[in-house]
């Protein structure tokens, strides 16, 4: 009740930061200046992006169940490519490592020789 009294009075009594929910998806993604074409580059793109990821999951307090993994060339190329898997953990994490160990299970489904990937992501 008297904090209440106190907002109608025109007192904040809550910051957004107190009432802001937790978000349901968390995403790193990144198109690069100059394409990637070897498959070194390709899992270090992806490496940096699940620390990304991580370290947004562990500032809201929250892990992942599941991780999508995606990479794809330019819409505007003729050979346009798009590859996406879904990894799902038995155990809820956000363990960058723990990530970095999907991307390297699926790292040879996604990358295909003479590709020029120009955007990578991962997303919770």
């Amino acid at each position: 009740m008297e904090r209440t009294i106190n907002e109608l009075n025109g007192t904040a009594c809550l910051s957004w930061d107190e009432v802001k929910q937790k978000k349901k998806e968390v995403y790193s993604t990144r198109s690069f200046g100059e394409c990637i074409t070897d498959i070194h580059s390709l899992k270090s793109a992806l490496a940096a992006h699940c620390s990304i990821v991580s370290r947004k999951l562990r500032k809201q307090g929250s892990l992942a169940k599941r991780l999508v993994i995606f990479a794809h060339s330019s819409p505007h190329e003729n050979n346009y490519y798009k590859r996406a898997f879904i990894h799902d953990f038995p155990i809820a994490s956000s363990d960058a490592t723990v990530f970095a160990n999907a991307v390297k299970n699926v790292l040879l489904s996604i990358y295909k020789p003479g590709v020029r990937f120009i955007n990578v992501a991962l997303a919770q």
